[in-house]
């Protein structure tokens, strides 16, 4: 099992993987059609759940790169009606410095220092990936 910030991370890169292979249009579709489907289940079905939770991961992730600079060409708001997540998509593209992200996320010896640098924090961080 993956830790926490494991888990995090590779969402992370997750979304900057679909932007660099211009598939984030279809990746939110993809998460609206699913939460459509989910809509439709009692709220504590365990699809429904996991549905509710994967957009809103991916989502906040998506947000968090573009609020750090990351991300162009793509908008991501909120709001409190149903559903919670809208989009604008202009050309989506990753910034250098979102190059320089996903590089080194795929770095295995980045990604070993990342994983070793949670280790006084958070113990569970040397299960297996």
């Amino acid at each position: 099992m993956r830790g926490r910030y494991g888990q995090k991370l590779g969402d992370v890169r997750e979304v900057l993987e679909d932007i660099e292979r211009d598939r984030l249009e279809e990746k939110l579709k993809k998460l609206d059609d699913n939460l459509t489907i989910a809509s439709q289940l009692p709220t504590t079905d365990p699809e429904a759940v996991a549905a509710h939770e994967a957009e809103n991961r991916y989502y906040e992730h998506l947000l968090m790169l573009i609020e750090a600079g990351l991300v162009q060409g793509v908008k991501v708001r909120t709001k409190p009606a149903p559903p919670p997540w809208y989009y604008d998509i202009e050309y989506p593209r990753l910034t250098m410095e979102g190059h320089d992200l996903l590089a080194a996320l795929r770095s295995k010896t980045v990604w070993a220092a990342v994983r070793k640098s949670f280790q006084p924090f958070h113990p569970d961080h040397d299960r297996a990936d």
